[in-house]
């Protein structure tokens, strides 16, 4: 009977060191979607996706990554609060979206859709003017 004070006391100092671990699993969460042209509703692989998180005073970075062939991203352990996902693809406008993460679990963005940055440039014109060559140059 004396060894269950021991067992029991391992028990309660096991479970403390593990208590902080089990509550940072309880609130972070995933997030997910998946970026399509505005148009034709096609998956945007390679797409560039950037995460913030908002504090009082500054924007901090929290990650990145690239949508895949079918277009879609993934962020894992992302903690409560809030944050600016940021999304760009050569030759579309950048957009962002503000994401609020209130509880623990995966949290589906949807589609972020994608507009063409149509640019339209100016004529170039392009002069080429040759030196004269004179005969006595050739000889």
């Amino acid at each position: 009977m004396e060894r269950l004070p021991h067992r029991l006391t391992a028990l309660l100092i096991c479970y403390l060191l593990a208590a902080p671990h089990v509550m940072a699993q309880r609130t972070s969460a995933s997030l997910s979607g998946r970026t399509i042209d505005s148009e034709s509703r096609e998956p945007l692989s390679k797409a560039t996706l950037q995460l913030y998180r908002i504090n009082q005073n500054d924007t901090t970075f929290v990650g990145g990554t690239y949508s895949n062939e079918r277009g879609a991203f993934s962020f894992s352990s992302v903690g409560q609060g809030s944050y600016v996902l940021k999304a760009s693809y050569l030759g579309y406008k950048t957009l962002e979206r503000a994401v609020n993460i209130t509880a623990a679990g995966g949290r589906l963005l949807g589609d972020i859709v994608m507009t063409v940055d149509a640019v339209v440039l100016q004529e170039a014109v392009v002069k080429f003017i040759a030196a004269a060559r004179t005969r006595a140059a050739r000889m």
